[in-house]
């Protein structure tokens, strides 16, 4: 009775796994449908308006008729905060990074959130420790690794992510004392939606499909593959009016493990090893095949399910940001004579942005052109001539009254 329930669970996690990956799959289809759904409706609804015929607009409404062209009065400081606010969001998102399992978040805890639209984190990160007493007692253990994680955030609510992990572990109370584990590969996809009226506020969810190696050789064990169902919660307090720097991070999550599945032919060798007249008829009953649990530890074997949930807080504080301004200016080579009125551009970016940058900043305003004259060479250009006070001779400097003084 308890094996078909555990099956039934699992077929009903798988199941709705499959759902979400279709989900997934289908929901850029969907948005752009939406979209164009909008456009087509905005656009009839525009058309509606008409004049009758015969009757021709009068003096400016004339005009603006004919030209095809109204300006729209909108509130230029009403305007100009929701594009600060993006901006600050799309910054924040600039600076999101991998978790050891490839997702977007702190170290271990996942955000629920991703990066900006378009684009990519890639992360080679290492891990060590050292305890004594840890799995028995007077022992003495260490374990190093590494993890390369890649994550892509295609669309503002999707990302999907993947990391390739290897680590050795050492124990010296089990013999061999020595285990290593070489290119456990993690895949998954993460899909999370920001609330309306709490933009500080993001839920999401993520599936975590674990594709293990064999035990002692190179390979793919198709029966090992284990799914991992997690829901994120996040708070981000910067987002408020009165911002915060602090990151709240909720994650729950159920691991369906098979990495049993990788030792299962060892533990059968090592019962068929055991004398026959010593050990149990019965294979369920003999414990003493069973791996050890420096083994199961070392090898990151598991015999049951898993469900975890992980609590974080971060505090993205700023220690310094443009501590060095120094504008660029762009010099024409040498013997080079530019057009009359020529102006070069110092910087690429549009200066109604760059002015708006300035001013958050609080940054000196330095010019954003050059205006060379005809036949004019930068280089041999001399700076305009400061005027001498009364009193300052080339060379030296006599104050006035010197003359009296003898000097």
């Amino acid at each position: 009775m308890r094996i078909a329930t555990v099956s039934k669970v699992r077929f009903f996690l798988v199941l709705f796994a499959a759902a979400f990956l279709a989900g997934a799959s289908l929901g850029p289809s969907m948005v752009r449908a939406q979209d164009d759904f909008e456009d087509e409706f905005d656009t009839a609804d525009s058309s509606e308006p008409s004049t009758v015929e015969g009757d021709a607009p009068a003096g400016d409404d004339a005009d603006t008729a004919d030209d095809g062209e109204a300006a729209p009065v909108t509130d230029a400081a009403s305007a100009a905060e929701p594009g600060d606010a993006a901006e600050r969001l799309r910054a924040q998102r600039f600076q999101a990074h991998n978790t050891w399992g490839g997702p977007t978040g702190g170290i271990r805890v996942v955000d629920a959130g991703g990066g900006g639209r378009g684009t990519f984190r890639l992360q080679l990160g290492t891990n060590f420790f050292s305890a004594t007493d840890f799995l028995n007692e007077g022992d003495t253990n260490g374990q190093v690794g590494g993890a390369l994680s890649l994550s892509w955030t295609p669309l503002d609510f999707l990302e999907v992510f993947g990391t390739i992990s290897s680590y050795a572990n050492s124990n010296d109370t089990e013999s061999p004392s020595l285990f290593q584990v070489l290119g456990d590969t993690t895949l998954g996809a993460k899909g999370f939606y920001t609330l309306p009226k709490l933009p500080w506020l993001t839920v999401g969810g993520d599936l975590t499909l674990a594709l293990l190696n064999t035990v002692g050789d190179i390979g793919l064990v198709g029966k090992s593959t284990s799914l991992g169902i997690r829901g994120n919660v996040t708070g981000d307090f910067r987002r408020l009016a009165r911002p915060l720097p602090i990151v709240a991070r909720f994650n729950l999550q159920y691991f369906l493990d098979n990495s049993s599945q990788l030792t299962n032919s060892i533990e059968r060798q090592r019962y068929d090893a055991l004398d026959p007249a010593d050990r149990d008829p019965d294979y369920g009953d003999e414990t003493r095949n069973l791996l050890s649990r420096v083994e199961r530890f070392a090898l990151g074997i598991n015999r049951v399910d898993r469900l975890a949930f992980a609590l974080g807080v971060e505090a993205p504080l700023k220690a310094a940001e443009n501590f060095c301004h120094q504008p660029d200016a762009r010099v024409a080579p040498r013997g080079a004579h530019q057009p009359a009125g020529l102006q070069l551009p110092l910087r690429p970016e549009r200066a109604g942005q760059r002015d708006a940058d300035r001013r958050r900043r609080r940054l000196p305003r330095h010019p954003g052109r050059v205006v060379l004259p005809a036949d004019a060479d930068p280089r041999r250009a001399r700076p305009p001539a400061v005027p001498r006070p009364r009193g300052v001779r080339r060379g030296r400097h006599r104050p006035h009254g010197c003359d009296d003084l003898g000097a």
